[in-house]
């Protein structure tokens, strides 16, 4: 179904719609599902997976992770590989280096271009064939941390959020859970850190996570587990099984095991089939616009629409930019200033201390010194000292100031991307939030400050003072104007934080302008394509067989007893790379074919009373012409066939001169040619096919080994032996199974073909093309004319 969303996409000549049909059907023909740690940096996310693997594996610590996806899955041996930009061949490091590639500390802002770090251990959990995702956490001060995130939540299969008991759900981490519900299924909730606080505080920082889950996915509240990675991770490694329990860790790896053991294929076909939908869906509204566009007048209403609708939404754009800073650059710098003390006494006294060193020191020529530079300087040092104590802090609260208005930015977003719904002027069956590229919350970015203090006059009579006396004078001065340099500073400051705020609104406010031109561009493109009448039927039948498989699919776990219950696969499909490729009565019939044409054409070469009865037979039939002429030389074919051709010549005369009716010499001519009686070679096909079949049907009683890899003549063959009705329906069955994993196997081949993934494919699923055709006609060796009419 994704490939036929791509083909009519390519017809269609949607670029964007192609690129991401095509990263779709990677990730089927990869196979791989993605369980992805997420939640805010600092939360213990890496804590937790260490805890989960029973190992310290992964680096951790209060830095942040730079803007790397950290991939952890099984291998036989402990290896790290690194995937670098513009690098052909991954890199290969000891787990110990990870953290100088993977955290702020060792690769600050990811100077080392580091795209994918996949670390391979064997571990049992891993078993569970998943990779377990390390995502940098969002909210983070490293700007690109909370962009990779979000960009990799596509990939993410099932997720595992990461709050603490400290901060349980904040307002952000609700927010930033509901755009992951948006793209995940399944995820888990972990409240961590539980060792931090008393029995009391753990239970009321449940009840309230618990709460928050249940208002905000009042429909779908995931299941919630209260953690100690820490004390998880020291059981594990002191082989306590009573403070694993404690530790709440047990629990959680009880649901996930269960969840990978029976769901995860379940919810890898389900997101693969969520996506397909989007994707149809886009399609199929570009194919409603071009083809109301045929009409002229149509075009030209759905043009007016459009010029409409993208004024409307700059002007929203503009009324809510406009209002967002409005807010912001009045309560984030007195917010800043209320929490943090911008001017203490400390400040005060040494501005004092400074001053009274660059001017009151004995030697100096206090004129030669600038005093709008020793401010400046002054001032660009307590600003410096202030911001990196307080970064954090004011970091948080803009986002806290911010989050009122992440809602209608979210909202606007998603009016940018139903723009070709409104611009139809109709009802869309197929209403629903479509997809559409997130609005990056941009960390703030502080420019400095730049004071502004006039220097006083300086009067005639400066000239005539002593050095000493006039340094004392001029120290005096400065140190008089302390008080307009706090209020100069004071200012300054609130410059700056004004210019922060601004800049992430401007941040903003582009990433929206670039989505609506984007939108503009896209659907007046669509106005002048020609787009063909049969596509439109067609994405609407594939979303409908979408719709079908998800209502088809089961929407809650296997029970106990379903689990229990699997069923018992048969020997080819339980080792699907150990089934035989050949059919076994093609080949014994190939073989024994090969030693009579091989006798029989140094027979035919040499025995004239050969020579006459091959001719009164009229020779072999054409496919078994061909194979004796594969096996005998030139020589023997002269010495062989002229009595063969001089026979048919006689033949030939005789209706020529005997015969009045064409119908009747069609006839004769006809008579004269081989078939299945008279080909000596099909008679040794017949009976050898015969012994083979009843052979196989007797052994089959037992063994279902020796019908292994039939094809589906020689099936019939076998049947019509008369094996017992029980061997008969499992002969059936293990030929069923053959024939649907051989489907597969095609599926496969043709998914990492067009999905580029040509080193995925395995040997079964490079020799599915010639092994089916095996399966339905037999070899082509062995396969008469006959057979198939």
């Amino acid at each position: 179904m994704v490939r036929a969303i791509l083909h009519l996409a390519q017809k269609q000549e949607h670029e964007q719609l192609v690129g991401e049909t095509r990263r779709l059907l990677a990730r089927l023909a990869e196979d791989r599902f993605n369980l992805a740690v997420l939640g805010q940096f600092s939360r213990g996310k890496s804590s937790l997976m260490n805890a989960l693997l029973g190992a310290a594996s992964l680096p951790t610590g209060v830095l942040p992770l730079t803007s790397v996806i950290t991939t952890v899955t099984y291998g036989e041996s402990e290896r790290v590989l690194l995937q670098r930009e513009g690098w052909a061949i991954p890199q290969e490091i000891r787990l110990d280096q990870l953290a100088e590639f993977v955290t702020q500390q060792g690769n600050p802002g990811n100077a080392k271009r580091v795209t994918l770090a996949e670390v391979q251990l064997p571990n049992e959990l891993l078993r569970l064939g998943f990779h377990f995702i390390d995502t940098p956490g969002v909210a983070s001060p490293v700007a690109a941390n909370t962009r990779t995130t979000r960009d990799f939540l596509p990939e993410v299969d099932a997720a595992i959020f990461v709050t603490s008991v400290e901060s349980p759900l904040t307002e952000a981490e609700v927010n930033f859970l509901r755009e992951v519900q948006q793209q995940v299924r399944k995820f888990f909730v972990v409240v961590n850190k539980v060792d931090l606080v008393s029995r009391e505080e753990r239970a009321w920082a449940l009840r309230y996570v618990e709460e928050v889950l249940c208002e905000t996915f009042p429909d779908r509240r995931p299941a919630v587990f209260a953690v100690s990675a820490r004390d998880g991770l020291r059981a594990k490694q002191n082989d306590s099984p009573e403070l694993l329990t404690s530790s709440g860790l047990a629990e959680l790896e009880g649901a996930l095991t269960g969840f990978l053991r029976w769901d995860k294929a379940k919810e890898l076909l389900l997101r693969a089939a969520d996506r397909a939908i989007h994707l149809a869906q886009q399609e199929e509204l570009a194919l409603r616009i071009s083809q109301r566009a045929l009409s002229q007048h149509e075009a030209d209403r759905i043009a007016e629409r459009l010029a409409d609708q993208i004024a409307e939404l700059n002007d929203a754009r503009v009324s809510l930019m406009r209002n967002i800073r409005d807010d912001l650059d009045t309560s984030f710098p007195a917010e800043c200033e209320r929490m943090t003390g911008l001017w203490t006494t400390a400040d005060d006294m040494g501005v004092t201390a400074e001053l009274r060193g660059r001017f009151g020191r004995e030697g100096s020529d206090a004129r030669d010194e600038r005093f709008e530079q020793v401010i400046r300087e002054v001032c660009e040092g307590l600003y410096s000292a202030w911001l990196g104590l307080n970064r954090e802090r004011m970091e948080s609260l803009f986002r806290e100031l911010a989050q009122q208005h992440l809602g209608a930015i979210e909202d606007l977003r998603a009016e940018i991307a139903l723009t070709p719904v409104h611009v139809l002027g109709e009802r869309w069956e197929n209403s629903g939030r479509l997809p559409s590229p997130w609005i990056e919350a941009m960390p703030l970015a502080f420019r400095g400050i730049q004071p502004k203090l006039a220097a006083f006059p300086e009067p005639w009579w400066f000239e005539f003072l002593p050095r000493g006396r006039l340094r004392r004078f001029l120290l005096s001065r400065w140190l008089g104007k302390v008080p307009e340099l706090v209020r100069t500073y004071r200012e300054a400051v609130s410059a700056s934080l004004r210019l922060a705020a601004e800049d992430w609104v401007d941040a903003v406010d582009r990433e929206l302008t670039v989505q609506t031109e984007r939108m503009q561009e896209h659907i007046s493109h669509l106005l002048r394509e020609r787009p063909d009448a049969k596509i439109l039927p067609e994405i609407e039948a594939i979303l409908e067989r979408l719709r079908v498989f998800i209502r088809m699919t089961p929407g809650e776990a296997l029970d106990t007893d379903e689990r229990d219950a699997a069923p018992v696969m048969l020997p080819e499909a339980a080792n699907r790379a150990q089934a035989p490729a050949q059919c076994p009565i093609c080949l014994r019939v190939e073989r024994a074919l090969f030693d009579f044409l091989a006798h029989y054409q140094y027979e035919l070469s040499r025995n004239e009373a050969e020579q006459r009865r091959h001719a009164s037979r009229s020779g072999f039939c054409p496919l078994h012409t061909w194979q004796f002429e594969a096996i005998a030389s030139p020589q023997g074919i002269c010495a062989g066939y002229p009595a063969l051709l001089k026979g048919l010549a006689a033949e030939l005369r005789a209706l020529g001169s005997g015969e009045t009716s064409v119908a009747g010499i069609a006839v004769g001519v006809r008579s004269l040619l081989p078939g299945k009686a008279s080909c000596a070679a099909c008679q040794i096909v017949a009976s050898t096919e015969e012994g083979a079949a009843r052979e196989i049907a007797q052994l089959a009683r037992t063994d279902l080994k020796a019908a292994a890899g039939v094809c589906m003549f020689h099936l019939s063959s076998i049947l019509a032996a008369g094996p017992e009705p029980a061997t008969a329906g499992r002969l059936l069955l293990a030929q069923a199974l053959a024939l649907e994993t051989l489907a597969e196997d095609m599926q496969n081949y043709v998914l990492k073909q067009e999905a580029t993934r040509h080193h995925l494919w395995t040997n079964a699923e490079r020799q599915a093309a010639l092994v089916g055709l095996i399966r339905l006609a037999g070899r082509r060796n062995t396969v008469a004319p006959w057979k198939t009419e």
